[in-house]
């Protein structure tokens, strides 16, 4: 499960934050990277809906196409399975890769 986290604020980028009094955390998010012959690479970012973060993402990378519920699973029997004892979580999402240019 991704959690929010503070980006470091030493140095340059926590000053102008401080002046700007301004936060430093990143929402919880999940990095992506796909490719497939034929089509341009994609590397995005999905984030998790109800994070506290979301709506002020210090790097203002959030859109909310790329917001995405997880779904808890928590039931014995679907743990067992797939082998695990504890809860787990999956999301669903769709991905679009532009083709290259012929």
């Amino acid at each position: 499960m991704p959690l929010c986290y503070e980006i470091p604020k030493a140095g340059p980028t926590g000053k102008l934050l401080a002046a700007l009094g301004r936060h430093a955390f990143r929402p919880a998010h999940l990095h992506v990277k796909l490719s497939h012959e034929g089509f341009e690479a994609l590397t995005t970012q999905l984030y998790i809906a109800g994070d506290p973060w979301i709506e002020s993402d210090v790097v203002g990378a959030v859109k909310p196409s790329l917001v995405t519920e997880l779904a808890k699973h928590d039931s014995p029997a679907d743990r067992a399975v797939h082998g695990l004892k504890p809860p787990y979580f999956t999301l669903d999402y769709d991905f679009i890769l532009a083709p290259l240019p012929a």
